[in-house]
């Protein structure tokens, strides 16, 4: 039986190998990730219950919702087929790419709260031209790399 050692390192930082240390440093979006797509645009981005929004929502966070709908390339759909309307139920009048652009967008806010310095994909382009998937994931790049 061979015996078998590793570091985790992120930003050139040796990282702790507990799991609850990598938890926090970490935002993952699975191709298969629960959301309930019957909700609002801005419930299934930023996690917040339908009834709680009132409570918590601020100008800023706003605009942070709209940025990460910009990133992957589903803002103009919803300014166009919705009348930039975040507040619209969707009952499940979203096609398979326009769920994984959320779900996107959902992970790029939790990793903006979390402070996340990983992001883990699998399969962000399920559903996506390739065109599109290109561009998202520069997007990605691009504001992960200007978040410091």
């Amino acid at each position: 039986m061979n015996d078998y050692s590793a570091k985790i390192q992120i930003d050139n930082e040796q990282q702790s190998t507990t799991l609850h240390s990598i938890e926090k440093c970490r935002t993952m979006v699975l191709q298969d990730s629960d959301m309930d797509y019957r909700s609002t645009i801005y419930s299934m981005v930023t996690d917040i219950d339908e009834d709680e929004v009132d409570k918590n929502r601020t100008s800023e966070l706003d605009s942070l919702v709209w940025e990460f709908l910009r990133l992957v390339q589903i803002d103009d759909f919803i300014r166009d087929e919705l009348n930039g309307d975040l507040d619209e139920a969707m009952e499940n009048k979203l096609s398979g790419g326009q769920k994984m652009r959320l779900l996107l967008a959902r992970a790029l806010y939790r990793a903006h709260n979390r402070n996340s310095s990983l992001l883990i994909l699998d399969e962000p382009d399920k559903g996506l031209p390739a065109e599109i998937t290109i561009t998202i994931i520069d997007n990605i790049m691009k504001w992960y790399r200007s978040k410091g």
